[in-house]
């Protein structure tokens, strides 16, 4: 499988590369950022070409899957040009900078049959199995959650000062972070 990494400046990016490089069968096809710096020193870990954009990428590497990552402000531009190439990809929340963005997006995909995913990953941890083995067949009533996610300085730490900016990040913690909690819930609470 081919697979392309859009928006590598984003600090999850060693959690989808790392596993893309190990897997047998899989390629890492080429990479983007508008970060040339950030964009070449990935794609040397890779062994694969660097793009500034996600246009370029596309359209020289022609991947069979890409896994969105990048700003925020971003995100819906590369998911919007993926769903017009109908490759399938996975996106990082939030997917944009407002809930009508990722609400065209879902229209978009949605009409073009394009497969779309949220690696959200509560659904599929630890966490998830321990309250669901706790109490066995009993009805979640009451559940509270508290999650600190780091200091804001590991943002600068990681070079990603963008997500610090209304304009470029969008949201705040809800957003970011607390959308997973939501999503637990959903899974805890079907219908």
């Amino acid at each position: 499988m081919r697979v392309a990494l859009v928006g590598v400046g984003h600090w999850h990016t060693p959690f989808y590369l790392d596993p893309c490089l190990a897997l047998p069968g899989v390629a890492v096809v080429g990479v983007s950022d508008p970060d040339p710096a950030r964009a070449a020193a990935v794609a040397a870990r890779a062994g694969c070409p660097s793009f500034a954009d996600p246009v370029a990428l596309c359209a020289q590497t022609r991947p069979d899957f890409a896994f969105v990552l990048g700003r925020h402000c971003d995100m819906a531009a590369s998911a919007r040009l993926l769903i017009a190439a109908r490759i399938p990809f996975a996106i990082e929340k939030p997917g944009g900078i407002s809930a009508a963005e990722v609400a065209d997006l879902a229209a978009r995909a949605a009409a073009a049959g394009c497969f779309v995913a949220v690696p959200f990953v509560f659904r599929d941890s630890a966490l998830l199995a321990t309250i669901r083995s706790t109490a066995p067949g009993e009805a979640l009533q009451v559940a509270s959650f508290k999650f600190i996610g780091g200091l804001v300085e590991r943002y600068r730490a990681e070079g990603c000062d963008w997500m610090l900016s209304h304009a470029t990040a969008g949201g705040g913690a809800l957003l970011n972070l607390g959308i997973h909690f939501l999503d637990l819930l959903r899974a805890l609470l079907p219908g």
